[in-house]
């Protein structure tokens, strides 16, 4: 892997690292901006707190390696924060339920956004793929809503997208620029948080999002279900994922790029045109 970088491997880490935590200030300060100028108040500071809690939790854990256990409690904490403060975005959807089913979405919606952002991790193994999953997943979240009339959801998983994007152009093979688990937990959170949110809005039905984001779901939880069946540690670094196996096995970065790529546009085609017969009575 070339990195082109003129400094010490310490200031390259630490630069990448505050780089990342920039970019998503400056991502939330941008929807803030847009969403004074929308209906719906101040809905994206939402997510604002439980994002800090992991983006600050990943850049200690860089620094000095905390527990799983340490790691799993702060990840809970933080999801239950995000639901609790947008709870009022759901009310609506929620409150024709019976309590026992609210609770259990509830408690699905907490396993959902745990798992997402430590499975977005485990996938952020090989130059160009995070950062893609995160263009074309947010911008396929974005689609969905903009057809369906949720032009505030559409605009900030665009801005997302962007943000990803722009980043895509210095972590594509030979990656220059590294998001670190800062960064890839943060979009792991985003993925299932904004997906949640854009279901309750009923803009984006729960399973278009899990769909969009299947490329990286499929492949950690497969792999990461083999471990556990077979008894190996779950938390521990290996090479077992698919894209891993793929470069392994003699494929090159970008033939397995393209692979990945092909399959995340899929998912987004497929997402959309099934989300279009269910919002739309087909």
């Amino acid at each position: 892997m070339t990195l082109l970088w003129p400094y010490s491997a310490r200031k390259r880490w630490m630069f990448e690292m505050w780089v990342t935590m920039w970019v998503i200030l400056a991502v939330f300060l941008s929807l803030y901006l847009l969403q004074s100028f929308l209906e719906g108040g101040n809905a994206w500071w939402g997510f604002l707190p439980s994002l800090l809690i992991i983006a600050t939790l990943s850049f200690l854990d860089d620094r000095n390696p905390l527990s799983a256990e340490i790691r799993l409690f702060w990840h809970i904490l933080a999801a239950v924060l995000f639901l609790v403060l947008t709870a009022d975005h759901s009310v609506r959807h929620a409150s024709e339920e019976s309590e026992t089913l609210n609770g259990l979405l509830l408690a699905i919606k907490l396993c959902t956004i745990v798992w997402m952002l430590n499975l977005y991790n485990f996938m952020d193994g090989m130059d160009g793929l995070a950062s893609a999953m995160g263009v074309i997943g947010f911008a396929g979240i974005a689609l969905i809503a903009a057809a369906h009339e949720g032009h505030d959801l559409a605009k900030g998983a665009l801005l997302l997208a962007s943000a990803c994007c722009g980043f895509w152009f210095v972590n594509a093979p030979p990656g220059k620029l590294f998001m670190g688990d800062v960064g890839s937990t943060s979009l792991g959170f985003m993925a299932a948080a904004l997906g949640s949110w854009a279901n309750d809005t009923g803009k984006v039905p729960w399973w278009a999002t899990m769909l969009i984001f299947a490329p990286f779901i499929v492949d950690a939880s497969w792999t990461l279900g083999r471990r556990f069946l077979r008894g190996a540690p779950l938390f521990q670094a290996h090479r077992e994922h698919l894209y891993q196996r793929l470069l392994a096995s003699g494929y090159s970065s970008w033939q397995i790029l393209g692979i990945y790529y092909m399959a995340m546009l899929c998912c987004v085609g497929a997402a959309f045109c099934l989300s279009t017969c269910e919002l739309s009575g087909w």
